[in-house]
């Protein structure tokens, strides 16, 4: 990784709140180290994305590399089992 600026990291990290692709992707071409900063308050852009819904936008940062454990709340889709889950085979 370089040495991104860290006002940038975290300008990147808020955006990928928002539905603003492409700033999100202009930045991310330009510097493609983003992808896996952590910001100040220690969240990354997918993080971000995750928690504020951004499906589109956490695509994106995955197709681009990014990866990401969800520890916090994340507004993701989740598919839910049928009751007899434990049946199926």
């Amino acid at each position: 990784m370089t040495d991104l600026d860290q006002n940038l990291i975290d300008e990147f990290v808020t955006i990928s709140h928002t539905a603003n692709f492409g700033k999100i992707r202009q930045l991310l071409i330009k510097h493609p180290d983003l992808v896996e900063a952590e910001s100040t308050w220690g969240e990354t852009a997918l993080a971000a994305a995750l928690h504020a819904g951004q499906e589109h936008i956490a695509e994106f940062l995955r197709s681009a590399g990014a990866e990401h454990i969800c520890t916090g709340a994340c507004q993701v889709t989740i598919k839910r089992l049928p009751n007899n889950y434990r049946e199926i085979s």
